[in-house]
């Protein structure tokens, strides 16, 4: 009856956070269902491009880290990742907000009805998002409120120009995630969205 948001005060939990050093993009769970070897097939070509960024990852997918551990050895990425073993949601939310930006690499068959919170994080926390282009509930947002960017997350080519657009392009990155954040705040939290559903339990 509601999508999937958050309260409103996510955003003041996560206010004037410095922004790391090198650019970062928040990936999440290092999960092969994820996009995972999608988004590290990304960072090869950007590092064959001498394009320096990193990606946050959580490391919670024990069943793929053979295979994880071995695309980064293939490809020299670890100065790319930022990986972390685990992380308490606290934590895990002041580490997304000194990123710079944050991917949802879901392939389609995962992603096509996907909403997931960690979008609104996103958003809530001032970040262009990434998504895939054949989200319609993600696309739809992106579209309406300019808060980043669509594109083939199974396209590991597409994926390494969207992180490169956004690094070379700081200002436009800055205003995807003013408006993000904005649209947030005013259309896309827990209250709005909750609030027709208690006009209708009370009207009854």
């Amino acid at each position: 009856m509601i999508r999937s948001c958050l309260p409103q005060n996510f955003v003041k939990c996560h206010e004037n956070i410095k922004k790391k050093n090198t650019y970062t993009i928040v990936h999440g769970k290092n999960h092969m269902a994820r996009g995972t070897l999608q988004v590290l097939e990304a960072l090869h070509i950007l590092k064959e491009k001498n394009i320096t960024c990193k990606v946050l990852m959580i490391d919670q997918d024990s069943s793929n880290n053979m295979i994880f551990k071995n695309y980064i050895d293939k490809y020299n990425l670890s100065n790319y990742i930022e990986l972390h073993h685990g992380l308490p949601f606290s934590e895990m939310q002041r580490e997304m907000s000194q990123c710079h930006a944050g991917i949802i690499a879901y392939g389609r068959d995962l992603g096509v009805d996907s909403l997931p919170n960690r979008f609104f994080e996103y958003m809530a926390i001032g970040i262009p998002v990434i998504v895939p282009y054949f989200s319609q509930e993600m696309e739809n947002i992106v579209k309406a409120e300019n808060c980043g960017i669509m594109v083939d997350t199974e396209e590991p080519e597409k994926i390494a120009e969207s992180f490169e657009y956004l690094i070379n392009n700081p200002k436009a990155s800055n205003e995807m995630g003013i408006n993000g954040k904005t649209a947030f705040l005013h259309r896309h939290n827990w209250e709005i969205e909750i609030q027709p559903l208690i006009d209708y339990l009370v009207s009854q």
